[in-house]
């Protein structure tokens, strides 16, 4: 289970190296952030950015991809699709 949340996480970190990245996760943790005091934040939130935001839709997309062994260039506006439209 590790191994794949690694990989995961490793796939997640590579599309956002392209540019892809699930922009309502990132709205969440940044108000979070700045919700909290910078005296109550805990260092390692701040470091770790990837700490358990693998989205159920992000899951699945991989999963599908897999599966039906999709093309990696098919896969990516897949991708940048579920991302867009993150629910």
């Amino acid at each position: 289970m590790a191994l794949s949340f690694s990989l995961l996480t490793l796939l997640l970190v590579t599309l956002e190296q392209t540019g892809l990245s699930e922009k309502k996760v990132a709205r969440v943790q940044t108000a979070r952030r700045a919700a909290s005091p910078a005296k109550q934040r805990v260092p390692a939130q701040e470091m770790v950015r990837h700490a358990a935001q693998l989205t159920c839709q992000f899951i699945r997309l991989v999963r599908h991809c897999l599966d039906h062994q999709v093309p990696w260039r098919v896969a990516l506006p897949l991708f940048q699709r579920r991302l867009d439209f993150y629910l």
